[in-house]
């Protein structure tokens, strides 16, 4: 895939997953928050597979031992996705990820991010990323979903989101806020 196709697919996934938190899933995505099981049960079972009929892919759990792949219509890998609770322990993530072979590769994590562990965390990452194209190189894109808890006069979980590219520079960066329910 061609780097301006991967950079639609991204679009369109951000695009797809912002439309993805209608009035229902943003309740079910509040109550869903302060449990894991329960979080992974509403990626797995609503938010997953919206995103799968929105962008017109076929949705896997753990096809090629990945939690999330999204296929095309010749059942080829298009995006795979790992969702880790513990962002100390996402960099085997990463190594997955990396040793996946699909146009467009995501993170999907819940910590304190923006005020604390971004700086930290996504230094590490991104040297995974970057060792491992040294070697295995493949025209992909990364990116990480960061959902964080806000203690606001609103419900609300901001997403952030941080593109990738193979050589481990970040190449974009952007915030969506989903109020799951005014208090």
């Amino acid at each position: 895939m061609e780097t301006n196709e991967i950079n639609a697919l991204w679009t369109n996934f951000k695009g797809a997953f912002a439309k993805a938190f209608d009035e229902k899933t943003k309740v079910e995505l509040g109550k869903a928050w302060g449990d894991k099981i329960t979080k992974t049960l509403f990626y797995e079972k609503v938010l997953m597979p919206t995103l799968g009929n929105y962008l017109d892919l076929d949705y896997k759990i753990e096809h090629l031992r990945c939690d999330y792949t999204f296929l095309d219509k010749n059942k080829v890998p298009i995006i795979a996705i790992e969702s880790e609770n513990s962002h100390g322990t996402a960099h085997q993530e990463f190594q997955s990820l990396c040793g996946l072979a699909a146009p467009l590769k995501i993170l999907i994590l819940s910590c304190d991010w923006e005020a604390s562990e971004k700086k930290t965390f996504l230094p590490q990452w991104k040297e995974i990323i970057r060792r491992h194209h040294a070697v295995v190189s493949v025209n992909c894109m990364y990116a990480i979903i960061v959902g964080e808890w806000q203690d606001s006069k609103v419900e609300q979980i901001n997403f952030s989101f941080t593109r990738i590219d193979t050589d481990g520079n970040s190449t974009e960066e952007d915030i969506l806020a989903v109020v799951t329910e005014d208090k």
